[in-house]
């Protein structure tokens, strides 16, 4: 993968970034010495249409590339990569990466490799490649992008220590320390908080087929928000509703 030379981190709270959105929020944006344009977005669990947002995502993101009047072939390739923290294709089992690129069904031609769409699904990854590994995992079995998902599983709940002896690489000195700033903010920790309890919730209900309760349960985040000492309007625009005048 090409080294970046550009990155765009959006607003990782913005709690309303759900199936019935429609405005494009991803988590990170970047370009690559390649010029490609690379979109990175973290989810809890897929939901009904998960599909389609990706697409979605992935059209209005590249469609912005140009403006009005421009040559089509000014378009950069846009490479959109999403980890699940569940289950997303029930019919693979065992892959846990997926790499999604146009082509014709009956020849095999690609249409065009602008449109490149990766999914990584962690919980078949632990099964099938986490699970195996001795304790503490080596850093010589995990390879590419293994080991950044080896970090993104591990860090939260792995002693410092035991973790940069399995990375012992700068960049991981430099991600952990990143992350151990990210916990130490209080503010931030609250607002992560509010937001994977939010994600898991509505993940809950869609699983059961219930998600009428989405705008009941946004105002119990915003009223928690409110209490912890974040200001009405601050704690609105968080979970993406109008700022309430109680």
């Amino acid at each position: 993968m090409a080294p970046a030379t550009s990155l765009h981190i959006r607003n990782p709270f913005q709690l309303s970034d759900f199936a019935t959105d429609k405005v494009v929020e991803v988590d990170i944006l970047y370009h690559d010495a390649t010029g490609r344009e690379v979109q990175l977005d973290v989810q809890v669990a897929p939901h009904d249409g998960m599909q389609q947002r990706m697409l979605h995502y992935w059209a209005q993101l590249y469609s912005n590339q140009t403006g009005r009047g421009q040559e089509y072939r000014r378009h950069q390739p846009l490479v959109a990569v999403w980890l699940f923290d569940q289950q997303l294709f029930r019919a693979t089992p065992t892959a846990w990466f997926h790499h999604f690129m146009p082509t014709c069904s009956e020849t095999g031609i690609l249409l065009h490799e602008d449109l490149r769409i990766i999914t990584i699904e962690m919980a078949v990854w632990r099964k099938q490649i986490l699970a195996n590994l001795p304790v503490p995992a080596g850093s010589s079995i995990l390879e590419g992008v293994e080991r950044w998902l080896y970090f993104l599983d591990q860090a939260p709940k792995t002693e410092a220590q035991t973790l940069t002896a399995t990375l012992p690489e700068p960049m991981w000195q430099e991600a952990l320390k990143i992350m151990t700033e990210f916990a130490s903010d209080d503010q931030m920790q609250i607002y992560y908080r509010q937001r994977d309890n939010l994600e898991r919730t509505i993940a809950s209900y869609i699983g059961t087929g219930y998600t009428k309760g989405r705008l009941e349960l946004s105002q119990e985040i915003l009223d928690r928000l409110i209490a912890s000492g974040v200001s009405k309007e601050d704690a609105a625009r968080l979970v993406g509703i109008d700022t309430p005048t109680k």
